[in-house]
């Protein structure tokens, strides 16, 4: 497996994924040692769904999981014809249907105490309802760790990012806040954020530790200290659980003990299994991805860029 990644302003150049884990299976996910991150079985990706090249400033990835490790994600749904990069998928005939795989606990159901909900909320992934069209792939869920802005904003930005990829930690450093204050803070945007760790095991570890934190309430306090940490380095930051562990505490994450115990004991290693999968059959195959209301964006591309995509979505509206 091997993965290339470019920037507008630097030369082509490749780079080998870091600890990529070979031959493992969804269900080694769930019963992996303590402290293993486990990957999903690499399986042919359904006919047609040849998704997204990577671009310039993208991580690309070859070999990631697909719908095998999805748990039954998948079921037939009447043909669709559209040109783009998840008209393969659709026109296929597959329906994503996504739950977090809580027992009887679905996308957007609520109880208990506010700490059982971030408990909760902590396994949610991917898109919260059938895909049939790229409006199915916005959660739009309540009280989403993963999100930020308003649940009925005019425009979802879905983001398909990894913690070691360095293109996406030149998005969340560059570009993000000034998406962030101009049409998020306005109400006109919101970011939904789902994983796609294709960088190989400290990847799928720095995931793990991203639903961690979510769990007490601070990914995205997580997310920003831990992109702010990589904004210097070049290439892989290869960031190890001490230094997750060191990003959650300047994340004011409550109760480090458990943040760590949760990725050691793999906790969350299914669902990023699953987020992971699940972002394979929607045709997603380099860092940072994002559909912008219906425009798929590729790459590290500079705000001009989103604002473009972002504008051209809110005149729809």
């Amino acid at each position: 497996m091997s993965d290339e990644h470019t920037d507008p302003n630097e030369p082509q150049g490749t780079d080998e994924p870091q600890g990529a884990r070979q031959g493992a299976t969804a269900a080694g996910a769930q019963q992996r040692p303590a402290g293993e991150t486990g990957w999903a079985t690499e399986e042919p990706r359904p006919e047609g769904a040849e998704g997204v090249a990577p671009v310039a400033g993208t991580h690309g990835a070859e070999g990631t999981p697909d719908a095998e490790d999805a748990e039954g994600a998948m079921a037939e749904a009447p043909e669709r014809d559209r040109r783009s990069w998840l008209a393969p998928v659709l026109a296929g005939g597959l329906v994503l249907v996504v739950a977090a795989g809580l027992g009887g606990w679905a996308l957007g159901h609520w109880q208990g105490t506010r700490s059982t909900e971030q408990a909760q909320a902590a396994h949610i992934v991917g898109p919260g309802r059938a895909m049939q069209d790229f409006d199915d792939l916005p959660r739009r869920i309540e009280n989403d760790p993963f999100a930020v802005g308003e649940v009925d904003a005019p425009v979802v930005i879905s983001e398909f990012s990894d913690f070691e990829c360095p293109y996406c930690a030149k998005y969340a450093n560059e570009t993000e806040q000034q998406i962030l204050d101009e049409y998020v803070a306005t109400g006109k945007v919101r970011i939904e954020w789902n994983d796609m760790p294709i960088n190989g095991e400290k990847a799928h570890l720095a995931a793990e530790a991203g639903r961690a934190a979510a769990a007490q309430g601070r990914f995205q306090e997580f997310k920003d200290v831990l992109y702010e940490a990589s904004k210097d380095v070049e290439g892989h930051p290869d960031n190890d659980i001490d230094d997750l562990v060191g990003f959650a505490e300047k994340a004011s994450v409550p109760d480090i003990d458990r943040f760590r115990s949760e990725i050691e004991d793999g906790t969350y290693g299914a669902d990023v299994d699953r987020a992971m999968a699940i972002g394979t059959v929607l045709g997603v195959n380099g860092t940072p991805t994002f559909v912008v209301g219906e425009q798929p964006m590729s790459g590290a591309q500079p705000f001009e860029e989103f604002k473009k995509a972002i504008d051209a979505e809110l005149d729809k509206k």
